[in-house]
């Protein structure tokens, strides 16, 4: 039988599609007569010259037609991926090669003979210690081939010899993943799974992929695509022996530069005329040891001595030292004091990069100047918006002069006080409801940078993400505990208003363990919350709710009243979506009773719109409409824009339930408005996707699907999965409307999938009425009534009566044995709607 598990294209699909035919045996005629399918539908779909890819409905009966015990599952997976559209973007991540490159001849030639020869070199390791040119080389070559490659190029310094960790190779993954369009929220979350859509991504693509600095072979392996229309390119210290015994690499030493090809590097460096004394350059060329990076650091060095003879320089070089180390050194002890300093200081930097602000407080001044020094002697790169960086080798240095030196403590307390309060004042310039002064922070704020724009400050704490991370983990570990805590409450918004999950919980994990450490109970209890909060909004319901229960926990033995109000409104989220609303309730009014009393006007506002959301799946539209109304009045009052953002949205949603669709379009534009202005991309995705759910319901089904499908594309970005089922159902009902009744179950059983995936049990049975309406679309009513059975059974455990009335109507008309007791239930639901429009209205 044909195996679904290696169809990856449409192509792959037809082709298994025929396969699977003729070995059945069976003519179209007769799969016409089995599926009640036209002829030229099925033809279609298994002629590997056709255009477009079938509908899963097609596919599903063409499979059973011909094959009654296939796995559907498993060719349900295998019409996912030939389904999959291109990837949005096709990334150029190559960096620009070295245009003082010289030359490698040998090695180029090489390189280009496998390329010739195997068509596709799958692996190439470029093995050579630090300094020898490995990167260089490689980009050099990569950039001459990259037009072979047209469906993308992809780059990534592992940071397999940094001073800190190399890089998992799920977060390469993940970026990789990014890079070719890949909605964030739609990206696995394990190794595995981002392995698997990597892989998918990749097959039958011509992709070039560079690996550089590589740490050894299972780093590697892990980023393996496994078509062979791709190259990858991989360069390292290590030998990767592995790699070229099970994988079939292709090993390329790369040896020190040859006499020659060092005095041109070096002539390229300093221009003809200086080194026209050959016997001078020949000597700085032996004391490098022929590395073009001590080549660089040397050559550097004669560019700032201008007046200074090649033949001096060549005698700063001990003879009897060679190699980047002694460079190092050498390079490190002929700068100025302000210059050293800095660079010795920039190695105690747990991060990456940074800028000139980041630089004068790692230094206690003005840092420019000394930069500027550094950059001339090869010793600091400029990184683009990022700032400032260095070779990792020159990283691995300077920590190792930092270390030794009594100003590391105070320097990196500067610069931690720099990123604490820069990031506060940045919070405060884009959240100015969010603003609490009083709050307790560590150092003081001299060397912190004050915005007046909110767009300045989004833009800083964007760019500083990576950084902020690396300080509060470090920061928590080694010393400044206070630092760690306050930059995760700090940065709590920012995080999960830009879908960074995974920083978000190194930098929320770090700060629970030094509170821990600090024995402050409320301190860890409010980092332990955001470590819930991240899960929750990933849709993880059950690591959250422990999370959740934890934090109340610690905040009721630190008898933080605050704390308790926050951690049970998160419990009650977490019922509500685990289809339990009954539950949520109580916790809601728990949470409101402790902050009225605590005069806490924001956790006040949040259990107010959870209130309102409870009681609206419950069926109890006036008291959702008076608690929204109490969160309307409060946002008039504080000025929380999030607060009124959110209850507008709602309102439209209850007005929808009950059918007054101007009121509820007034609220969706209301919320927009509001939205626009917060930078919140969850709630902006949840207002479009509401405004098309309108339209669905005023007969405006084809527009309705533009508004959907821009939504959905933000939800799967940022990882809005209960937003992403609730817009796909939306979906669903537009494609029906529309007669297109095989998208139509598409969209709806994706939304089941994806709410079975993350535990989200209180919207699946509007997902099953919804896979139910599309099954009707299409004639496959038997299929459609278990489908309506399962809604009204799961609506009815959770007390949803929305979901209840649909399924039953259907059941009525479906089902003759379920009339009398669904007509029954539609009307005593359909009673408690009518009087509650009445009295509303």
């Amino acid at each position: 039988m044909s195996d679904p598990s290696t169809v990856h294209s449409r192509l792959g699909l037809a082709t298994a599609l025929r396969e699977l035919k003729e070995r059945a045996g069976l003519s179209f005629s007769a799969l016409t007569q089995a599926t009640g399918l036209k002829r030229a539908t099925l033809a279609e779909a298994a002629n590997p010259r056709g255009e477009h890819v079938p509908s899963w409905p097609t596919v599903r009966a063409l499979v059973t037609a011909c094959a009654p015990e296939a796995d559907t599952e498993a060719w349900y997976r295998a019409w996912r991926r030939a389904a999959r559209p291109g990837p949005a973007r096709v990334p150029r991540q190559l960096p620009p090669p070295d245009p003082a490159f010289t030359g490698r001849a040998r090695a180029l030639s090489e390189l280009d003979g496998l390329l010739r020869r195997r068509r596709i070199v799958v692996v190439s390791a470029l093995i050579g210690g630090g300094g020898v040119g490995k990167t260089a080389l490689a980009l050099r070559w990569a950039d001459t081939i990259a037009a072979r490659f047209p469906d993308g190029q992809l780059y990534v310094d592992l940071q397999g010899f940094d001073t800190g960790e190399p890089l998992a190779p799920a977060t390469v993954l993940g970026e990789f993943l990014l890079a070719f369009g890949e909605p964030e929220g739609a990206i696995p979350e394990t190794l595995a799974g981002r392995q698997d859509r990597f892989r998918d991504l990749l097959a039958d693509r011509r992709v070039l992929v560079l690996l550089d600095n590589a740490a050894g072979v299972e780093q590697v392996r892990a980023l393996l695509p496994e078509s062979d229309t791709c190259l990858v390119l991989v360069t390292s210290r290590d030998s990767l022996t592995g790699l070229i015994a099970r994988d079939g690499a292709h090993r390329l030493d790369v040896e020190p530069m040859d006499e020659g090809e060092a005095l041109d590097l070096l002539r390229r460096l300093l221009g003809a005329e200086r080194t026209s004394d050959v016997d001078s350059a020949r000597r700085i060329v032996d004391r490098c040891a022929r590395l073009p990076l001590a080549l660089r650091l040397a050559a550097g060095h004669a560019a700032e001595r201008p007046g200074r003879s090649l033949a001096e320089i060549a005698d700063e070089l001990d003879p009897l030292e060679t190699g980047v180390r002694p460079v190092f050194s050498w390079s490190y002890r002929h700068l100025p004091a302000g210059a050293a300093r800095l660079f010795r200081l920039m190695g105690a930097h747990p991060g990456r990069h940074l800028d000139i602000a980041g630089l004068t407080a790692l230094l206690g001044g003005p840092a420019e100047e000394h930069a500027g020094v550094l950059l001339a002697a090869h010793l600091l790169e400029e990184a683009g918006s990022a700032g400032f960086g260095m070779h990792d080798l020159l990283r691995v240095y300077a920590a190792e002069l930092a270390a030794a030196d009594a100003e590391r403590e105070p320097a990196l307390t500067r610069l931690f006080d720099h990123f604490a309060h820069t990031a506060a004042h940045a919070k405060d310039c884009f959240a100015p409801w969010d603003k609490p002064r009083s709050r307790a922070m560590p150092g003081d704020d001299r060397y912190a940078i004050v915005f007046t724009e909110p767009h300045a400050a989004t833009a800083w704490t964007d760019r500083n993400l990576g950084e902020l991370t690396a300080v509060a983990v470090h920061a928590a570990r080694e010393g400044w505990p206070g630092h760690a805590m306050s930059l995760s409450s700090l940065l709590w918004r920012h995080f999960y208003q830009r879908c960074r999950w995974e920083d978000g919980l190194a930098v929320h994990s770090a700060a629970a363990e030094a509170a821990h450490r600090l024995d402050d109970t409320s301190g860890e209890g409010a980092a332990i919350f955001r470590v819930g909060d991240v899960h929750w909004r990933r849709g993880e319901l059950d690591p959250a709710r422990s999370f959740f229960e934890r934090s109340l926990e610690l905040k009721r033995d630190a008898g933080d009243r605050t704390g308790q109000a926050h951690a049970l409104g998160a419990l009650g989220f977490v019922a509500l979506l685990a289809g339990r609303p009954r539950e949520a309730v109580p916790l809601y009014l728990e949470a409101l009773d402790l902050a009225i009393e605590l005069g806490n006007e924001d956790t006040r506002g949040v259990n107010l719109l959870n209130l309102g959301e409870a009681h609206l799946l419950l069926g109890e539209y006036v008291p959702a409409h008076g608690r929204l109304q109490e969160a309307m009045t409060l946002y008039k009052a504080t000025g929380h824009r999030d607060t009124g953002a959110w209850a507008h949205l709602t309102l439209s949603q209850l007005w929808g339930r009950l059918g007054e669709t101007d009121r509820a379009a007034r609220h969706a534009r209301e919320s927009r408005a509001l939205a626009e202005g917060l930078g919140d991309k969850l709630l902006s995705a949840r207002v479009t996707a509401q405004v098309g759910t309108l339209m669905v319901a005023t007969g405006e089904a084809a527009k309705a699907v533009d508004h959907l499908r821009r939504a959905l594309e933000e939800q799967r970005r940022i990882g809005d999965r209960a937003g992403e089922a609730l817009t796909r159902r939306s979906l669903a009902a537009a494609h029906r409307r529309l007669g297109r009744g095989g998208e139509a179950l598409a969209q709806a059983l994706r939304s089941l999938e994806v709410l079975e995936r993350t535990g989200n049990r209180g919207e699946e049975p509007e997902s099953h009425n919804a896979i139910g309406l599309a099954l009707s679309a299409l004639g496959r009513d038997e299929e459609a009534v278990e489908h309506h059975r399962a809604a009204l059974s799961g609506a009815e455990a959770a007390g949803l009566p929305a979901a209840q009335v649909v399924a039953a109507r259907r059941l009525a008309v479906l089902s003759p044995s379920d009339v009398a007791e669904c007509r029954a239930r539609v009307e005593e639901l359909a009673s408690a709607a009518r009087e509650a429009r009445a009295v509303l209205l």
